[in-house]
């Protein structure tokens, strides 16, 4: 348990090291139109970046920093793609429960960057998201870029959310351009959220539709790439379980099992581009066997007794489902270094023997009472792995000490180590 700490400390340790850079291929386009290629430091920008690092070579220790202000556009290959905003951006706040009590209009002129979502030539969609709300622009062909109009509020007693949505009066007049007022389209204007998913694909039917993209497929730039991944694996299970407390067997020691462990699960992906944080559910299942055997107090009682053995052998069949945080710390394109922490909810079935026996023929005096255990349990595991290749996941998890049973004045516990290798996909 020491080693295995010590390596969970040493993972998160070499983790931090790297966690402060992660340079990619790209550009970066300065205010003065000329380009420069090299590498952007591509992090998990859940919020849009107010800033980027840039350096021409991989290997230099020197970079430099830019912000929306000194350049007009920024490209990591394969990922994202921002440009400079300079403008009036809304200013009221649409995250519940913090609206604003009747409707806030106001603006703030600022230069910020915004992430292209939608690489059609016709019409663009940008994203731009800061701590106080997320917007949406547009910029039809190389007209001006404008936001999309979107604001929540309470009415004057706060019993109601309200809605001003003005960007479907916006989009209804891109309809009307491109798609002869389709009647169809506008009527299906009532469902379309202000979100990437409903408002992405509005466009990419605009885009499709008047001949600036060959494929819907086309327009969707960022296709191939999922906000999930599934993973299956086996691996070998260690359980350790002791008795403590008033019963004879606490005096027994404690019990070692190693039995092959199976899993499966899936990877949500915040930031699908970087997927450096993932939201996992992972569900396995193993089996255990254990034996404790010690002097019974029962020959204080009868001479018959004498000598007589405690003995309890259980065997425990486990599925444990586990949703958890996970955070590559080390995130590479080809290898990932990451620690994991969430709960685990165990169903476990137990086949139990509990008897006073002779252990010179063998001869069963008694059947002892039967040791109630839980068969729903909690524990909170730790996990920790590498991912090698983006296919093959390597890890190893620990699962604190936990009591299975029932009883007042005694416990039966002990924690559990996985190792396991499954496959990406």
């Amino acid at each position: 348990m020491k080693i295995l700490s010590l390596l969970i400390i040493s993972l998160l340790l070499c983790g931090a090291t790297y966690a402060q850079s992660n340079y990619k291929k790209g550009y970066i386009i300065t205010a003065a139109t000329d380009t420069l290629r090299g590498f952007i430091d591509h992090q998990e920008w859940v919020k849009s970046p107010v800033n980027i690092n840039f350096k021409q070579q991989k290997d230099s220790k020197d970079f430099k920093t830019y912000t929306a202000d000194n350049i007009s556009k920024f490209k990591v290959e394969g990922a994202e793609e921002y440009v400079s905003f300079k403008g009036n951006i809304s200013a009221d706040e649409i995250f519940y429960p913090n609206l604003p009590v009747t409707l806030d209009t106001s603006v703030v002129y600022k230069t910020v960057f915004i992430e292209k979502v939608t690489p059609g030539k016709g019409v663009a969609l940008y994203y731009h998201r800061d701590a106080i709300r997320h917007r949406f622009f547009i910029q039809d062909e190389d007209g001006p870029v404008q936001e999309l109009i979107y604001h929540e509020y309470y009415n004057n007693d706060k019993s109601k959310v309200l809605k001003d949505q003005k960007y479907k009066q916006q989009l209804t007049l891109l309809i009307g351009k491109y798609l002869q007022n389709n009647g169809k389209l506008i009527d299906k204007l009532d469902n379309v959220a202000y979100d990437e998913a409903d408002l992405k694909q509005l466009i990419n039917k605009l885009n499709f539709n008047n001949g600036t993209a060959n494929t819907p497929t086309e327009v969707n730039g960022d296709s191939a790439v999922s906000k999930f991944s599934f993973f299956a694996g086996i691996g070998v299970n260690y359980a350790k379980m002791e008795v403590k407390g008033d019963l004879d067997l606490s005096k027994a020691a404690a019990s070692n099992s190693y039995s092959p462990l199976v899993y499966a699960g899936v990877n949500f992906f915040p930031h699908k581009k970087t997927r450096r944080l993932a939201i996992q559910a992972e569900i396995s299942a193993w089996n255990s066997s254990h034996e404790f055997i010690t002097p019974s107090s029962y020959s204080d009682f009868s001479p018959v007794y004498k000598g007589a053995l405690d003995k309890w052998s259980v065997k425990r069949f486990n599925i444990s489902v586990a949703p958890q945080i996970l955070y590559n710390f080390y995130n590479r394109d080809n290898f990932k270094i990451y620690a994991a922490a969430g709960i685990a909810i165990n169903i476990s079935t137990f086949d139990n023997e509990h008897i006073l026996t002779d252990p010179q023929t063998n001869k069963i005096y008694l059947n002892l009472n039967e040791i109630p255990l839980k068969k729903t349990w909690v524990n909170f595991p730790l996990k920790a792995g590498t991912i090698i290749g983006n296919k093959v996941d390597v890890s190893f998890k620990y699962s604190p000490s936990t009591n299975l049973s029932s009883y007042q004045t005694s416990s039966v516990s002990g924690h559990i180590i996985s190792l396991g290798a499954a496959y990406v996909f």
